[in-house]
């Protein structure tokens, strides 16, 4: 379903406000050339790196439970270094244009529409 005229010059007002109020955070968001971008992760990367950091979650409350703070820290940091090799294998790739597949069922909010016509055709 498109957006309806109203809301696309809210929309428009809402991205020249933007780009009034802070240019550098709407070119940062901006798609490059008109492609869209989707972040990647990699499978590596990601095990990897949340397996280091539960591990570091289990260091930091050893830690706390004995008491001692250099363990507590250190459990800190190997859950930051797990979650920064995580990040590491975040790449930015192309989207191609979404293709949706119509289906013969109707959506949810197409089946509201229609009984709300209904109704509204059986209340006069």
């Amino acid at each position: 379903m498109g957006l309806s005229d109203y809301e696309k010059q809210m929309l428009q007002q809402l991205e020249e406000q933007l780009t009034g109020e802070d240019p550098k955070l709407a070119t940062a968001l901006a798609p490059e050339d008109g492609e869209h971008t989707r972040t990647a992760f990699s499978p590596r990367h990601l095990v990897i790196g949340l397996i280091v950091a539960v591990l570091g979650l289990a260091v930091a409350v050893v830690g706390v439970m004995s008491e001692l703070i250099l363990v507590g820290v250190a459990g800190f940091v190997i859950v930051f270094a797990g979650f920064w090799y995580v990040s590491m294998g975040m790449t930015k790739v192309a989207a191609g244009p979404v293709k949706r597949q119509k289906s013969a069922r109707l959506s949810f909010m197409e089946k509201q529409a229609q009984e709300w016509l209904k109704r509204q055709q059986e209340g006069r």
